[in-house]
């Protein structure tokens, strides 16, 4: 959003700015810019002066002219996410823009056209995120947080389809395109399955409910599974299509033991590690990326979203009952997880798979890994 002159004048007289406490931001009849206490400024590095005027934007500052929605950048800020805090427009920053190799709106341009962040840019953003929240006073978290809750799903939606009409060369669209948002959408919405038939797997174990799942490809050219949300587990995304990584043991195996050795915590029953199945889902302990099935315009987020309005009465589905059993679980959660290992469909770096700090090892996918 494109913010005149005028208005940064009323975002400054704004009652969000009179509440920040004073000595955090201050208009020049108040006492000039962003002041840092003695203390604060010895916090401060790399980031130190950055940060204080990325808390100013977020705040409700924003610089005129500059593609920035605060509150979404706001929001990124608080969740730690990356992508987000480049749609929102955290290359536009003075200062932290300088630290990319593609600054400003080619850093954006990159998520925009569907492509991904080199490890080092993503690298980057989290470090400037973390700089950004590590030089701010307990005052200014506080404010934060408030300016991250003006952000909402629709706000931030309603950016993205700006800042993509805004990315499209005029010489290719005309008024027709600019304002029907559902050819977009459309567009969008040409779901290609690496597998035609839908899984519907009922594992043996709770309330035995059966969730339907496919393998598609991404925009952004990824290969992802996904399942449809019965709602059981809670979270508030029942019918949505989510992804997830694979079939992992419920239970961490510690160091050196295997799928099917006797999980001590279990001996009374003579449950081994493997007995038990957690779907390994890819935002999973994260409430509200798991609900929009990650960060709003996220190539994970639009397939979710094509998903849920795509017809599959013509699709076959393939039903598996699965028994609760270490060895039924290696056999036929094993094949799944070895036909999405074959698609490059595994992220083990979410949360799911994590080491224990505690010691107690981590899960284990079926049919992949025995040994911990």
């Amino acid at each position: 959003m494109l913010i005149t002159e005028a208005e940064l004048r009323k975002l400054i007289r704004d009652t969000l700015l009179q509440e920040v406490p004073e000595g955090i931001i201050g208009t020049p009849g108040q006492g000039g810019d962003v002041q840092a206490s003695a203390s604060q400024s010895e916090m401060m590095g790399e980031y130190g002066r950055i940060s204080r005027i990325a808390l100013e934007i977020m705040l409700g500052v924003t610089p005129a002219g500059a593609a920035i929605d605060a509150a979404y950048l706001a929001h990124a800020v608080n969740q730690g996410d990356t992508v987000g805090a480049v749609w929102a427009g955290i290359g536009f920053i003075p200062g932290i823009g300088d630290l990319f190799a593609g600054v400003g709106r080619g850093l954006r341009d990159t998520i925009v056209s569907g492509g991904r962040l080199t490890r080092s840019q993503s690298d980057q953003v989290a470090r400037a995120i973390d700089g950004i929240k590590n030089n701010a006073s307990p005052e200014a978290l506080t404010s934060l947080a408030r300016a991250a809750s003006m952000s909402t799903p629709a706000s931030r939606n309603e950016f993205h389809r700006t800042i993509r009409r805004e990315a499209e060369p005029t010489s290719t669209r005309d008024d027709s395109s600019r304002d029907d948002e559902d050819d977009d959408e459309e567009r969008n919405c040409r779901i290609r399955f690496v597998r035609p038939t839908v899984l519907r797997i009922t594992l043996d174990q709770g309330s035995r409910v059966s969730r339907d799942i496919v393998l598609v490809t991404l925009i952004d050219g990824s290969n992802q599974a996904f399942f449809k949300s019965s709602g059981v587990s809670g979270g508030g995304a029942a019918g949505r299509w989510l992804p997830f990584e694979g079939y992992v043991t419920d239970d961490r195996v510690p160091p050196g033991k295997r799928i099917d050795d006797i999980n001590p915590d279990e001996d009374r029953y003579e449950r081994l590690y493997g007995d038990n199945v957690l779907m390994a889902k890819t935002y999973w302990n994260q409430p509200e990326l798991h609900r929009t099935a990650g960060p709003i315009g996220s190539p994970t987020n639009i397939m979710s979203i094509c998903l849920s309005r795509h017809n599959f009465s013509n699709m076959p589905v393939r039903d598996m009952f699965i028994p609760q059993s270490t060895e039924s679980h290696v056999r036929a959660l094993g094949a799944i997880n070895r036909l999405l290992r074959v698609a490059d469909a595994i992220d083990t770096n979410t949360l799911a798979f994590r080491q224990s700090s505690t010691g107690r090892g981590r899960r284990l996918l079926f049919g992949i890994e025995e040994t911990s």
